[in-house]
């Protein structure tokens, strides 16, 4: 297998920034459109496949990782037998796995990846294709023509002309997305980072954080503003380090509220109305509606109804509600209504499996930040689909997969 090792090193660094450019490459039969980053994750699925079944011993983490990268099939799996059960089509169960799979089942393979083919200068590398990623997608927001010349860009404004006006996506696909992916990129590298550092190195840091602030504030993402401020909570709370960082910490978000309602209006002008309106708010009332439907909805149907057929299940529940956005936008209420209980269930062990994969991490500092992260996705989790996303997923995998980095303790022989 170490004959393997540096092309898959490889694909994972390429990753970082194709899994936020969407570039069609070809149409695969049952799974749609294939871009560059769909291609990769799954020779990093082959790859994989080797190392595992060439193992004689799998330890700890290898498990765990398992688990982590099959238990999105599981997900798919029910959801598919929903959407048979609710239309009786197979091509319609065939459909829902692979959108599972596309979605999050594909990324699902990165901690798996890093512990069968294990590296320890891999942080080094990973960090500079973040630093350069993260500038790339704030030069976008500042010259948003770059943008527009990528394959999304056109598709977007073929389908809707007027699709979050005023919002910056970066080279992504919507704000939201855009706010979620700075915020991981920036958690991975400082988490990479190392303790003994020069002033240089600060200095790499706060341009990271500036521009990972920078990215969420052009986003206007009221979740992804929340997402921070659930991960800086528990860097208050956990973090051991000089008392000065705590402040720095809070400081740069408080900061970056403070420019964005003073020079972003788009920013300014969703955060005060959430603040006046409260639950009142039209996308606040219209995702809390959706959301009180989905449970009704699966105690109906509590094998799920796969996500084709989610809006027609919800509808009888939404009558006299006229701002129903079409969709839950959460996580959790989404995987409900798609794969039913049983597939919460599995979602739930995905993500406690990689929290139990970051907390075995061996270095504290990088296990607290991660740790940060990670919780930053699941509150994300609550407004949108994120991490189950596009775009999102890698990012989320690969947050989870670099606790693995350079363990004590032999996972496959």
């Amino acid at each position: 297998m170490t004959l393997f090792r540096p092309a898959a090193h490889a694909l994972v660094l390429v990753l970082v920034p194709a899994s936020l450019i969407w570039w069609p490459i070809g149409v695969i039969p049952g799974l749609g459109t294939i871009t560059i980053s769909d291609a990769i994750l799954i020779t990093l699925w082959a790859l994989t496949a080797l190392g595992v079944g060439a193992a004689r011993h799998l330890g700890w983490r290898a498990r765990t990782a398992i688990g982590i990268a099959l238990l999105p099939l599981a997900v798919g799996g029910l959801g598919a037998l929903a959407a048979w059960l609710s239309s009786g089509s197979p091509g319609d169960a065939a459909l829902e796995l692979s959108l599972h799979l596309k979605k999050y089942g594909l990324a699902a393979v990165l901690p798996l990846a890093l512990v069968v083919f294990p590296v320890r200068r891999l942080a080094a590398a990973v960090r500079v294709v973040i630093v350069c990623t993260l500038l790339a997608s704030s030069l976008a927001v500042i010259f948003p023509e770059l943008a527009d010349r990528l394959p999304l860009a056109a598709r977007i404004q073929e389908d809707d002309p007027e699709f979050e006006e005023g919002r910056s996506v970066g080279l992504g696909s919507n704000p939201n997305d855009f706010a979620y992916t700075s915020m991981g990129l920036a958690v991975l590298d400082l988490a990479l980072a190392r303790r003994r550092r020069g002033a240089l190195a600060w200095a790499g840091d706060a341009i990271v954080l500036a521009s990972a602030g920078f990215n969420v504030v052009a986003s206007a993402s009221r979740s992804g503003m929340l997402a921070a401020a659930a991960a800086t909570a528990y860097l208050l709370v956990r973090w051991r380090g000089a008392p000065v960082a705590r402040i720095a910490i809070a400081g740069m978000l408080a900061v970056a509220v403070v420019l964005g309602l003073r020079y972003d209006d788009a920013f300014a002008e969703r955060t005060v109305r959430f603040f006046r309106q409260g639950a009142g708010e039209a996308n606040l009332a219209g995702r809390l509606a959706a959301q009180r439907s989905a449970l009704a909805t699966a105690v109906e149907h509590p094998l799920g109804v796969g996500s084709r057929h989610t809006i027609p299940a919800m509808t009888p529940h939404l009558a006299g509600y006229g701002n129903y956005l079409g969709t839950t936008d959460s996580l959790y209420m989404d995987t409900l209504l798609a794969s039913g209980f049983l597939g919460l269930v599995a979602l739930l062990l995905l993500l406690r499996r990689g929290w139990l994969l970051i907390s075995r991490c061996d270095d504290g500092r990088r296990r607290v930040l991660l740790q940060a992260g990670f919780i930053a996705f699941l509150t994300a989790g609550l407004a949108s689909v994120s991490p189950a996303s596009f775009f999102v997923a890698p990012t989320f995998f690969l947050l989870v997969a670099v606790s693995t980095l350079e363990p004590s303790v032999p996972q496959l022989s």
